[in-house]
């Protein structure tokens, strides 16, 4: 018998253990649903090399299986809901673990992967809930989606340097996975990570490199890029050091972070506030070097922890929903170069009291300050020629605003909600354009407007100015 035909023994009662030296290919679904099968012992000598995919699949009374040494490869899902097999051989000739191979083995405690393996398929080892103990080789490349999703038993894993690819949900729901082991930085920023459950840092508390526990981590002048969900969940981590060479950040590379962050690099824009290069980190403490000059869209998006910050000298723009609901950021200075806030730059950063806006900005995106209420007092630079849409909405405690003189029009809702002004100067000759009544709604319209003595008449007759009732001449 060279041969075991596809379904030969499917769904069987059959219960001999021993698969004859001459047979080189088990065929697919063999022997799957043979739930009287308890042991199965392929031959030293055997001329085995192929195990098709669910061969033996369901098997759910098989406890061993020796593979012998001549098998080149094993089908997906053939061992796949064998749920009593504690452990099994994987040759050394195989060189792929496809999907789904051991997909919920609730038995098995360890497994050995050899070094002729290049990658671990998907859903590979789904479910080894009791799965405590695996080596990953330093031939591995790729580790595909799912590949080690719910293995709860798993405290420690390697992740060769080799390795450029770790797909979606690779560790989700490894919950306790404490440690997580790297040889090489470079090769660890390299990965392309599908998701943050994809990398195994979202859940550990402890990053070895070389077998030296990191707390104080340092990226090296040589990584140029920082793929997506990197450091993402790594809560260990008391300081992280981002090097000047870095020309890209992607998406969530730290999320979750925790400690000081000292940025050496331009932070690049991202497309969306869920790609932003620190979106939802818990950094309470951000240096930006002097290297930078640019902080980019979505930047700081949701740093909720995040209490200062302080900026290079050399910063020139800060871009779209930089650091949106930042809400327990209580303090930024700006710095002079500063020539461009971005839309909703500081929305809702609720804690921010103050904040100086230098005479070189010639842009305020819209919402930039939209829904900062406790901010109490803002200058607006001379060089603003227009107040954007809810840029200063909801900024119910600022008791006065002064209009620089170049100001020629205010949009919809920029004032609007600003419900403790006490006073408004304007500072233009001709009265801005205000597109609206709602530019200006919950303000209280007998508060004093301030306007130079040669426009008083102008402003009362201008549309929206003419609803305040107390238009007096600047002193």
């Amino acid at each position: 018998m060279k041969n075991i035909g596809e379904y030969a023994f499917c769904e069987s009662c059959i219960t001999f253990n021993n698969i004859p030296e001459s047979v080189t290919n088990i065929g697919r679904y063999a022997f799957s649903g043979c739930t009287s099968l308890t042991t199965i012992t392929i031959p030293e000598n055997s001329q085995l090399t192929s195990i098709g995919d669910g061969a033996f699949h369901d098997c759910r009374n098989l406890t061993s299986i020796v593979l012998s040494k001549n098998i080149m490869s094993i089908g997906s899902s053939a061992f796949s809901n064998c749920s009593k097999l504690t452990t099994i051989n994987i040759p050394e000739g195989v060189t792929n673990i496809e999907d789904s191979t051991f997909t919920t083995c609730t038995s098995l405690t360890s497994i050995n992967i050899p070094d002729s393996v290049t990658s671990i398929g998907s859903s590979a080892f789904y479910g080894c809930s009791n799965l405590s103990s695996i080596n990953i080789p330093d031939s591995v490349t790729k580790i595909n989606s799912r590949a080690f999703r719910g293995c709860s038993s798993l405290t420690s894993i390697n992740i060769p340097e080799n390795v450029t690819s770790i797909d979606s949900y690779a560790f989700e729901n490894c919950n306790n996975l404490t440690t997580v082991y790297i040889s090489s930085i470079e090769a660890w920023c390299n990965i392309d990570f599908g998701s943050p459950s994809a990398n195994p840092l979202y859940y550990v508390n402890n990053l070895y490199i070389n077998g030296e526990l990191v707390t104080e981590f340092v990226i090296p002048n040589s990584v140029t890029a920082i793929k997506g969900y990197a450091f993402c969940g790594c809560k260990s981590l008391t300081s992280i050091t981002i090097p000047e060479s870095v020309t890209k950040i992607g998406s969530s590379a730290f999320s979750s972070c925790t400690g000081e962050l000292i940025i050496n690099c331009n932070i690049p824009a991202s497309s969306s506030y869920s790609s932003g290069a620190f979106y939802n980190s818990h950094f309470s403490k951000v240096s930006i070097g002097n290297n930078v000059t640019s902080i980019g869209s979505y930047a700081f998006y949701n740093c909720s922890s995040l209490t200062n910050i302080t900026l290079s000298e050399n910063v020139t723009s800060i871009g779209n929903e930089a650091f949106r609901s930042c809400d327990n950021l209580t303090d930024i200075t700006l710095p002079e170069g500063v020539k461009i806030i971005g839309s909703e730059a500081f929305y809702y950063c609720s804690s921010l009291t103050t904040i100086s806006i230098p005479e070189s900005v010639t842009n305020i995106g819209y919402g930039a300050f939209s829904g900062c209420e406790r901010l109490t007092s803002i200058t607006i630079p001379e060089n603003i020629t227009s107040i954007n849409n809810n840029t200063f909405r909801d900024c119910s405690n600022i008791v006065a605003i002064t209009i620089p003189s170049g100001v020629t029009s205010i949009d919809n809702y920029a004032f609007s909600g600003c419900s403790n002004l006490s006073s408004i100067t304007s500072k233009a000759i001709t009265p801005p354009y205000v597109s609206a009544t709602n530019t200006f709604n919950n303000v209280d319209k007998s508060i004093p407007v301030y306007v130079p003595a040669e426009s008083v008449d102008a402003y009362k007759a201008a549309n929206v100015w003419k609803d305040f009732t107390n238009i007096q001449p600047i002193e």
